[in-house]
């Protein structure tokens, strides 16, 4: 409960604060605003296709093995539906605060914004701590940031586990008795065969 949700929080809080900042609509603005051109283009829907299966992740065992706890008489549907549309919003939200913070950076460094989002920076690792240390309580909301991308990986880490532990206890009845060791068993396994990948030889 505490790796799902504190992401929504902080990406609250986050916005919030970025609507105080100057120059916001621009990015706003380009976010938005459709190019209408660019939509005949193959790459476009390649890069929305591959964003929504990346964030719902059908194809990782991950939503399979979460649904195989649920009541056999569940509206499969409806959640599936639920799961898609929560999906969707929290891109959109990540989106809103994204291109509000790079209207600001791009009002403050007289840029385009443009510029920030077809170069090769990484906008989470490079372009976004930018914008946070150009605001005022830098610290605070760094702090914020990174504890909300480390929930983020964790919660990865998480449901991927689950997935694969799921498996392997449908395969071996017998390790649903020990979930806890079992679990643990998923976990330490993979961390003791990357151990090489240290290493100058990995």
């Amino acid at each position: 409960w505490f790796t799902a949700l504190v992401p929504y929080v902080v990406l609250i809080i986050l916005l919030l604060r970025s609507l105080t900042l100057d120059g916001i609509l621009e990015g706003l603005k380009y976010y938005v605003a459709p190019s209408f051109e660019r939509l005949g283009e193959y790459s476009v829907w390649q890069a929305a296709a591959v964003q929504i299966f990346f964030s719902l992740g059908p194809g990782f065992g991950v939503l399979l093995s979460y649904a195989s706890f649920s009541d056999t008489h569940d509206n499969v549907s409806g959640t599936a539906l639920i799961a898609s549309l929560v999906n969707c919003s929290t891109s959109l939200l990540y989106g809103t605060v994204v291109f509000a913070g790079l209207g600001f950076l791009s009002h403050r460094l007289r840029s385009d914004v443009r510029q920030f989002t077809e170069s090769n920076m990484g906008l989470v690792f490079v372009v976004y701590p930018e914008i946070l240390t150009s605001i005022r309580g830098a610290p605070f909301f760094s702090i914020l940031f990174f504890m909300m991308l480390i929930t983020l990986g964790l919660d990865s880490v998480f449901a991927g586990a689950e997935s694969i532990y799921t498996a392997i206890s449908d395969e071996f009845p017998i390790l649903a008795r020990t979930p806890r060791l079992s679990r643990a068993g998923v976990v330490m396994v993979p961390f003791l065969i990357s151990i090489p990948t240290l290493t100058y030889g990995g």
